[in-house]
């Protein structure tokens, strides 16, 4: 079986039906799923067509908020970002962390965001020597259907 692109399998559908105009048969269904819609075209000269059309996942996740990292000496490390990668990490109010805001425009909107953050944390306790702490902050349009789809 060979996958080929939407405007290129309806070519050759229309191909076809030129070809053989009469016994054309369609089964159209939607996968929940995956959210597809499937069509399923017949001719008995021609043989089975599926064009599967995707629908945009409506709890996809649309961009970082942050990225917190946990540190035994989050002073430190804000040194190091800033004299190695040249990342100016700005102190906060607390005392015990540091942050970097790094401007982005949205892909649809082209809005511009003040967003993702990039901070790192002093560690309320020891961290291990191996996996250390850190949060990934995920943005999503709809966090309670995103939560329903990853306990799916």
């Amino acid at each position: 079986m060979k996958i080929k692109s939407r405007s290129n399998l309806l070519n050759d559908i229309i191909r076809d039906a030129k070809k053989y105009p009469k016994g054309w048969k369609a089964v159209i269904g939607k996968d929940e799923n995956s959210f597809s819609d499937d069509y399923y075209i017949f001719n008995p000269n021609s043989g089975i067509y599926l064009l599967k059309e995707y629908q945009k996942n409506p709890y996809e996740v649309k961009g970082i908020g942050g990225v917190f990292i946990d540190s035994q000496d989050a002073v430190r490390l804000a040194k190091w970002y800033e004299d190695i990668l040249g990342i100016t990490m700005e102190p906060h109010p607390d005392g015990n962390s540091f942050y970097k805001v790094f401007s982005t425009r949205d892909a649809e909107s082209s809005i511009l965001r003040e967003n993702p953050v990039f901070a790192i944390n002093q560690a309320k306790g020891t961290l291990p020597d191996e996996g250390r702490g850190f949060t990934l902050n995920l943005r999503v349009d709809d966090l309670l259907g995103f939560l329903e789809q990853l306990r799916e």
